[in-house]
């Protein structure tokens, strides 16, 4: 027995020896781990800023170091880079990546959209092909380890990567209409009116608001959207056509919000989509029967789309995702209905606040929901919580937003600054109009004539013929709409207003 247990002597001194083995082991994972992820960490951050910075920075002419041999979409990648590499500097300590690690970084598992980059600078900073989205993968660094020498591993490799793009929030789209104070002010305006000498309809009875409404909006093109640039005073028909499907395919903002003016026909070619929103707007000039026509009730070609106002009764079929409730034939001499939704069906019957309003219970005509507006307007504040309309009605084609100019805009053409957005609804068109009488007035949700089922209802009563035959006059002479205020909205909804695309939203992504 005793020589037993002078056999097992030295057996605790190889299992201390083991643990401490494990021990130092866990100490390395532990520590050199928690070293690695702090730097990680920094690196991230790094990462996170450049893309942010590289995305914001593309295609902007400020002075520059390091890209003045470059030009066109070269210039673009350059600058964008530029600044990028600017911000990881500042971001980590002892200036980790110089100019030669950035031109030996490869990214090898960068996607295949990042289709832009200067493989002299780095091939580690690169775009999409329409400059919407950067990438930043950083070289990378050998991190030194403590513990893990131990067991034979004296560095981790430790980098990071961010993705970053900016999208135009919509909530609307922003219209091509010249709304001044005057007609921000008033509970139905008019949008639009060919010919104050061939109408006599209030209120396009005349050009209360000046011009008669047309505005010049540049199309920047945008992939997104899917428009192609009309820069300048070319195809104002197909700017004012596109413009009426689509919205404003760039950005806009108020005058106030940026120091100084960006004129939206100047700003047009510095970019498929101008980082620097434009706050300057012209108005047209000019017949834009054809391109009114086009936009509200028949298409465009670039995109592919139909017009705002054809019906549309499912999501998918529209890629702007603006979905009818009501569709009608209109005589059944268009290719498909036009929308018939009137803005009553969008009141927020639900809203115990809204229940005060009794001239806002049981609207079904357009003379009573302009009661129902200007009662809301004269009450005064409203609390935050409610709304007049259910948050349902920014998917209404009728819905959408108008740049209210510093004034109400005059006769001819003319440079404004955009004061305010002010959401709107479309209503009434008159079509087919001859010696101050219109042959067909399409105001939505409002009863079919009782004599001619086929015909939209006649607000005029002089009016005895039904009109746009299928050969026969279609031009839109004029169209009104309801002028809503923010407060009417609900209050997700009142945050993104407009679509703008007024504001840019940059998303940063891994």
């Amino acid at each position: 027995m005793l020589n037993q247990f002078r056999n097992d002597r030295g057996a605790a001194a190889i299992l201390v020896a083991m643990s401490l083995f494990l021990l130092m082991g866990m100490a390395a994972i532990a520590v050199d781990t928690g070293i690695a992820f702090s730097d990680r960490r920094q690196q991230q951050s790094a990462a996170d800023t450049a893309a942010l910075a590289a995305v914001q920075f593309a295609k902007t002419s400020l002075p520059t170091s390091m890209c003045g041999a470059y030009s066109g979409a070269n210039l673009a990648v350059c600058r964008g880079a530029e600044e990028a590499m600017t911000l990881v500097d500042a971001n980590l300590p002892d200036l980790r990546y110089d100019s030669a690690a950035w031109a030996e970084c490869l990214d090898p598992t960068r996607p295949k959209e990042y289709t832009r980059y200067i493989k002299d600078i780095t091939r580690c900073i690169s775009f999409t092909d329409d400059f919407h989205k950067a990438r930043v993968a950083l070289p990378g660094t050998a991190v030194e380890t403590t513990f893990g020498r131990i067991l034979g591993r004296n560095t981790i490799r430790v980098s990071a990567f961010a993705e970053a793009g900016f999208e135009l929030v919509q909530s609307a789209e922003v219209l091509p209409f010249a709304v001044g104070p005057t007609g921000q002010n008033s509970n139905q305006t008019c949008l639009f009116a060919n010919s104050a000498a061939t109408l006599n309809v209030s209120p396009c009875d005349g050009p209360v608001d000046g011009n008669f409404g047309k505005l010049d909006v540049s199309i920047y093109g945008n992939s997104d959207l899917g428009t192609s640039e009309e820069c300048g005073n070319a195809k104002p028909q197909s700017k004012m056509a596109i413009n009426i499907v689509v919205g404003a395919d760039h950005p806009l903002e108020e005058a106030s919000e940026s120091v100084g003016t960006v004129d939206d026909i100047a700003n047009c070619n510095a970019g498929p989509i101008s980082t620097n929103p434009a706050d300057h707007l012209h108005t047209q000039t000019g017949n834009a029967e054809k391109g009114l026509f086009d936009g509200l009730l028949g298409s465009i070609s670039t995109p592919a789309r139909e017009g705002r106002l054809r019906c549309k009764t499912a999501a998918e079929n529209d890629p702007g995702g603006k979905v009818s409730k009501f569709c009608v034939d209109v005589n059944n001499n268009f290719p498909e209905s036009l929308d018939d939704t009137p803005l009553w069906v969008y009141i927020n019957s639900s809203d115990t606040h809204v229940s005060i309003f009794g001239s806002c219970s049981g609207v079904n005509t357009r003379s009573e929901m302009e009661s129902c507006l200007a009662e809301w307007r004269a009450y005064g504040a409203h609390p935050v919580s409610s709304s007049l309309f259910t948050g349902a009605i920014v998917q209404a084609p009728r819905f959408g937003a108008v740049p209210i100019l510093e004034s109400d805009p005059g006769n001819g053409s003319g440079d404004y600054d955009i004061l305010d957005f002010s959401p709107t609804y479309i209503e009434t068109l008159y079509l087919s109009c001859t010696a101050n009488t219109c042959a067909v007035v399409f105001s939505p949700g409002e009863d079919v004539d009782p004599i001619d089922p086929d015909c939209p209802a006649k607000l005029d009563p002089g009016v005895t013929t039904c009109g746009l035959v299928g050969t026969g006059n279609k031009k839109v002479y004029a169209m009104t709409s309801f002028m809503l205020t923010l407060d009417m909205l609900p209050e997700d909804v009142r945050k993104d207003f407009p679509s703008k695309p007024g504001t840019l939203t940059f998303n940063l992504s891994r």
